[in-house]
This record gives structure tokens, C-alpha cells and sequence, in this order.
């Protein structure tokens, strides 16, 4: 599925964008990207263009909150007390990918991708039952990260179903 944004859309994003990047500059925290050929600006662009458009696709509001700790954070975005991180990926491989399975700290993630300068694409998500259960190590160039690849995650046209039925955490 595909979420396109208008030019109003990408001006606030932008400007979100910017807000993210300035704070951190400021604070001197260090991305961790693994695209050297990406600014930190990009970065939070395509980070925000993918919590976005889940919020579009959810209903939902942005966390608008700038974390200094990345995604050190809980969760992106809340639908029916159900904590949802988005990831977006620039990468061919689409793979929903934590940097170790901690990481993996909300009920559920949802993968994205940059389609175009207005385009994103939903890619799948899944609960964070099943990716600790089911995740494989990669190898990006800069040691072990855990993932699972796109096609192995659930349809986004099911995650409303999910989002609005009742299950129990498992702790």
C-alpha cells in the first residue's frame, strides 16, 4: 500500500524533520545511520515520512516529541493503547531490522519505504511476539542486526483488525 502526501503534508514534515535534526545538533547527539551517503537531515525526513504515513493509514497522531535518545524510545505511534515503532528503509532488501532484539520495545512495527519525494510504502508489520520468535541475524557492513524481510511480514491490510481486538501482553 501506498500513502502519498500533498505539498502542505511535506511542509510540515519537513519542518518536523528539521525541528528533530536542529534539537539533536544542538544536544551533539550522533545518529547511527548505515547509509553514509544519507545527511542526518534525511534521516529524520524519511523517518517522519514513515510515521506518517502509519498515522494516515491508522488514524492516528504523531509523536511530535523529539527523543534525544533515537529509538531508544517506546514507540512512534499509539492506536488503542497499542505501542507501534516504525522503521523506514531506503534499502533495496527491505528488511524491518533492530539493532538487537531489546530494541524491539512496542506491541508491534511496522515497516516503510521511500517510494518517491511524496510516496511512501507500507511494507508490513508485525507483533513484537513473533519477531523476537522468528527474527535471523544480517550483516549490513557493521555487525549482527536482527530483522525479518519485508515479504515475511503480515499484510498491512490486516493491522486494523489487530489494532482493534483485545489481546494480553505477554511480559
Amino acid at each position: 500500500m501506498t500513502i502519498s502526501f500533498d505539498a502542505y503534508e511535506m511542509q510540515r514534515l519537513i519542518m518536523v524533520a528539521h525541528s528533530r535534526n536542529i534539537v539533536k545538533e544542538v544536544h551533539k547527539v550522533r545518529n547511527q545511520r548505515y547509509d553514509n551517503n544519507q545527511s542526518d537531515f534525511s534521516m529524520h525526513l524519511h523517518g517522519i515520512m514513515g510515521e506518517y504515513a502509519v498515522a494516515k493509514l491508522l488514524n492516528t497522531k504523531v509523536d511530535r516529541n523529539i527523543s534525544l535518545s533515537g529509538d531508544d524510545k517506546i514507540s512512534d505511534l499509539v492506536k488503542n493503547n497499542k505501542k507501534i515503532q516504525v522503521k523506514t528503509t531506503l534499502m533495496l532488501n527491505k528488511i524491518l531490522y533492530f539493532n538487537s532484539k531489546s530494541l524491539f520495545r512496542a506491541d508491534l512495527a511496522v515497516l516503510t519505504s521511500i517510494r518517491s519525494a511524496t510516496d511512501v510504502i507500507l511494507e508490513g508489520w508485525i507483533t513484537k511476539e513473533d519477531f523476537l520468535n522468528k527474527a535471523q541475524t544480517y550483516d549490513f557492513g557493521k555487525g549482527q542486526r536482527w530483522g525479518i524481510p519485508a515479504g515475511k511480514l503480515n499484510s498491512i491490510d490486516k493491522i486494523n483488525n489487530f489494532l482493534d481486538t483485545e489481546y494480553e501482553v505477554k511480559v
